[in-house]
């Protein structure tokens, strides 16, 4: 049964994001569940949403793929920003505006 809180946006965002990182890398599901010593269904199950997929998992899927844990995760940031806060944030504005004031240094 899936909760409501894997149904949510934000969760297909990232289960999306997740086969994104396997297509991306040109992997099929054996192909990566062969690198990974899984089983096919394990990453049929983890890209459905009906598997939980650790951090550590996480962070040597992406290794398989080709990328990082930290990449995966702004790219994940990118998708999540364009669903909460559709047109209104650049990739540049996530750090929100400049504070002028706070950036000058104390002597």
């Amino acid at each position: 049964m899936i909760s409501p809180a894997t149904s949510a946006p934000e969760f297909a965002a990232y289960l999306e994001e997740l086969s994104q990182l396997r297509v991306g890398a040109g992997l099929n599901v054996p192909e990566l569940a062969k690198r990974l010593g899984v089983q096919d269904g394990d990453i049929r199950r983890a890209e459905a949403g009906t598997r939980k997929v650790g951090v550590a998992e996480l962070q040597l899927r992406a290794a398989e793929c080709g990328t990082t844990l930290e990449e995966f995760s702004r790219r994940l940031d990118e998708r999540l920003r364009s669903i909460q806060l559709p047109g209104l944030l650049q990739p540049d504005d996530a750090a929100g505006p400049s504070d002028e004031a706070g950036s000058r240094e104390i002597h």
